[in-house]
């Protein structure tokens, strides 16, 4: 499956990361912002496969599947997927060294051989069918999961493969893709999530991962943390998050398409709206390590890419926008 295939191996992984750290001679700010977003924004997605897989699995192991063979199946993809994040976790903590320009191989040939390995079992539908056939419930749990072996591939080739295009992004297409992806955890949040309001958008950036996947992670962390609740306004609402896309202009052939994403949850306190796009900032407590870049790495995403990012919260709606310019509009597809 193409989708599936790693294109780059070890020795591009060395390549990339000391790539990286030629640029600090000659940027400061490059250097802190590409390892520092890197190691983020990579933390952030494993944690999501480590979570979001696992809970899918387990379920469709315990009470969905009757046959044994499997079963076992799916207990070697968590084996499997342990050992993958244990790897990634590493490669990671390597890349958070001052000695990342003697990168170690053994560290990379690692990372690398558990995320072959673990790869090599999707697509988990195809192979859990042809040892006996899938239910209907079965089936969506499966396409859920080949979803996170999918993004799991595209996310390593774009990071470690510097000729690894996508020549256009869709940008709705590729915005349900994500949701689907993050399906299970918004559920297990009971948060009801809403992107129906979102016009056709071809970009030739990837604002899905750069921009709205931070949104929404920062949505998580703090409008719906229950630990930060202390009025226990979460206990009394429904939970609620919406994300929107539309030009301010429908009828104008070229100018620039909104994106909203905003939430019911805990507001930000007023007195740090104007620190929240400030790298390294946050309102979590005891909190170490590279917190704080998502924002700040949103925001100099966008504006670097000619648009503009804002944010307003208040008791009920916080609310972030960003701007993406398009320059033709094709019937109802707007094209940056």
């Amino acid at each position: 499956m193409s989708d599936l295939e790693l294109k780059f191996n070890e020795e591009d992984i060395i390549k990339v990361i000391n790539e990286w750290r030629k640029k600090s001679l000659e940027s400061e700010v490059v250097i802190e912002y590409v390892t520092s977003a890197v190691r983020h924004d990579l933390l952030s997605f494993y944690d999501y496969i480590d979570v979001n897989i696992a809970t899918l699995l387990n379920p469709l192991s315990q009470y969905f599947l009757n046959n044994e063979i499997q079963k076992m199946f799916l207990e070697s993809i968590i084996f499997a997927m342990k050992k993958f994040t244990g790897k990634s976790s590493e490669l990671i903590d390597y890349m958070s060294g001052s000695d990342v320009d003697n990168l170690s191989s053994v560290i990379t040939h690692n990372y690398f051989n558990e995320l072959s390995n673990f790869l090599e079992f999707a697509p988990i539908l195809l192979k859990l069918d042809s040892i006996a056939t899938l239910n209907d419930k079965q089936i969506y749990y499966c396409s859920i999961i080949d979803s996170h072996f999918e993004m799991l591939a595209y996310t390593n080739n774009r990071l470690f493969n510097s000729s690894f295009k996508t020549e256009n992004y869709f940008f709705k297409k590729g915005l349900n893709n994500l949701l689907l992806s993050m399906n299970s955890l918004f559920n297990r949040n009971s948060i009801f999530v809403n992107s129906d309001s979102v016009a056709s958008l071809r970009t030739d950036k990837d604002y899905v991962n750069y921009a709205v996947l931070s949104l929404l992670i920062n949505s998580l962390d703090h409008a719906f943390n229950s630990e930060s609740d202390n009025d226990n306004l979460l206990c009394s609402i429904d939970k609620e998050l919406y994300i929107c896309g539309q030009p301010l202009s429908e009828k104008a052939s070229f100018g620039f398409y909104e994106v909203e994403v905003f939430n019911n949850g805990l507001p930000i306190p007023e007195e740090n709206l104007e620190h929240v796009f400030d790298k390294g900032f946050t309102i979590r407590k005891n909190f170490s390590g590279d917190h704080g870049i998502g924002l700040w790495g949103v925001k100099e995403f966008v504006e670097e890419n000619g648009g503009s990012i804002f944010v307003e919260s208040k008791i009920g709606k916080t609310s972030f926008k960003f701007t993406i310019p398009y320059s033709e509009k094709i019937g109802d597809l707007y094209i940056q």
